[in-house]
């Protein structure tokens, strides 16, 4: 082979030379997010969106072009190389309602939406248990059981509650004539309460292995014989011990012979693993350990107390407490704080997300996110901030949140919805069913509906 001549080998390496000094900024520029913009006339950074999908197989669609599919095993689709400007985001799947927003993409920044759930486009309710006969009911969720508990009759009076399995479609146990009841999800059992000719007589019902439930009745030791308690709340640690209120004082029935006096003066309170809540008769909220010791008052933010309707407390996963007074205003109390904080007025409800990291409340027309927490991921908000998510023309009657909290379901007297709680770019919502709906429960981990429509105990599943 003729070896080049030396002035050819010269133009040769000139020219690579000039090509590579030419194509590598390029290359550098490309490698970074950087593509050519002929409107600006150079280079611009670009972003990126990604989208993470409840199912799988998800397509994404950007300016209405199909960009990418979500992948079977992450759920997620990145699409990058995207010029700073607004677009037109929609994923769809055959069989699913779409999702779809419009966002504008910031040059270096990937916009996430990482919990878009497709509700099915036709949702077929399954008949779960019927009722001896049509009467006022609700049904309601017993923590992270399987079953629900499913009340029926006047509330005025003593109702019937049975514990239901969903899946068999029976009814593991039935509780007449019951005046109060209370669930204890730490130990997995009912706390039940019958008037009996004036008295109240209190029982507390175990699951067993088998999924039944044993009924036993409990000992008030030390008291006379016609002793009768208000209210019965299970000791979160200590098995067999219980706490019961009379003559607004509140006792602890522990190991002791006679019950131990825990305080006095006592319009409502609950009971959390730790501690113990409760508002007084004067107004004032106030905290203590498991005995009674170590109280401490936590303010006094107007409460409005009725002894027709006593102050409703709820407690959250993560330790934070609500606190409803006659007049619907709801106050919240975090772990590490001093005060009760007014949150808003006219509330019909709450829940906490599973997470711990935020609340739903409700009024009668109006669904609100409360952050608990700071936000680490987008939209990025901080502990303590609140929005409004979504205004139902029809009155709001009940509503949830799923395991993660990032959507609502709530019902009203004809149908269950759905709205996301990430509000950038506007709220999707979606109708999930239409029905008449007297009562609404939720299963947040496995994202089953359930509700009464007279007689009727209905479910459908938004993840089949």
């Amino acid at each position: 082979m003729t070896a080049l001549e030396k002035s050819t080998r010269r133009k040769i390496f000139y020219a690579m030379a000039f090509l590579f000094a030419l194509v590598a900024p390029l290359a550098i520029l490309y490698s970074r997010g950087y593509v050519p913009d002929f409107k600006r006339r150079g280079f611009v950074a670009t972003g990126g969106i990604f989208v993470k999908t409840l199912q799988s197989g998800a397509r994404v669609f950007v300016d209405a072009e199909f960009s990418k599919e979500t992948s079977f095993i992450s759920r997620g689709a990145l699409i990058t190389g995207l010029l700073p400007r607004r677009y037109a985001v929609r994923v769809e799947k055959e069989g699913y309602q779409p999702w779809s927003k419009t966002v504008r993409v910031s040059d270096e920044e990937v916009l996430e939406f990482r919990s878009v759930l497709l509700p099915p486009a036709t949702i077929t309710p399954r008949a779960v248990f019927s009722l001896p006969r049509a009467s006022p009911g609700r049904v309601m969720a017993l923590g992270k059981r399987r079953e629900l508990a499913l009340e029926s009759g006047d509330p005025a009076r003593p109702v019937t509650l049975a514990i239901v399995n969903p899946e068999t479609g029976a009814a593991s146990a039935r509780f007449s004539g019951v005046s109060r009841w209370s669930w204890d999800g730490d130990a997995g059992a009912l706390v039940v309460g019958r008037n009996a000719g004036g008295r109240m007589r209190w029982s507390r019902a175990a699951f067993s292995q088998g999924g039944g439930l044993t009924e036993e009745p409990l000992a008030f030791r030390g008291l006379p014989s016609g002793f009768s308690a208000d209210r019965v709340v299970s000791h979160p640690a200590e098995a067999g011990e219980f706490y019961f209120s009379a003559g607004g004082a509140l006792f602890l029935q522990g190991r002791s012979s006679v019950p131990v006096p825990i305080a006095e003066q006592i319009h409502s309170y609950a009971i959390s693993r730790d501690r113990i809540y409760f508002v007084s008769k004067n107004g004032f909220f106030a905290e203590s350990d498991l005995t009674g010791g170590d109280t401490k008052l936590l303010g006094r933010k107007g409460l409005l107390l009725d002894e027709q309707a006593p102050a409703r407390i709820e407690l959250g996963p993560g330790g934070d407490v609500a606190v409803f007074d006659a007049a619907s205003g709801l106050f919240l109390y975090r772990p590490g704080r001093t005060e009760l904080e007014l949150i808003a007025g006219g509330v019909a409800g709450v829940d906490f997300a599973p997470s711990a990291d935020r609340m739903l409340y409700w009024d009668e027309h109006r669904l609100w996110i409360y952050w608990l927490k700071d936000n680490p991921v987008q939209p990025f908000d901080l502990a303590g901030a609140k929005k409004q998510i979504f205004y139902s023309d029809a009155p709001i009657r009940q509503a949830y949140l799923d395991a993660d909290g990032t959507h609502a379901f709530y019902a009203t007297a004809t149908g269950i919805r759905m709205a996301e709680t990430d509000d950038r770019a506007g709220v999707n919502s979606y109708d999930l069913l239409k029905a008449k709906i007297s009562s609404f429960a939720l299963d947040p981990r496995r994202l089953t509906l359930y509700w009464l429509d007279g007689a009727k105990l209905f479910a459908a599943e938004l993840n089949p």
